[in-house]
């Protein structure tokens, strides 16, 4: 659970990265997708902190 969340973190600092490397880069095709991922990678970070103590 616990490496579930550090990597849950790591993609979403990897995401966070890729958008502002294709938004400098002018691809907004690559930063639309990486948008509208990151908030699922959010949501899944969330989701197991939430429920980590509960392991």
């Amino acid at each position: 659970m616990m490496s579930g969340y550090v990597s849950e973190n790591v993609e979403i600092a990897a995401y966070t990265a890729l958008i502002a490397a294709a938004q400098a880069a002018g691809d907004p095709e690559t930063s639309a997708a990486c948008e509208r991922i990151l908030p699922q990678e959010i949501a899944m970070a969330k989701w197991l902190l939430d429920h980590l103590p509960d392991t």
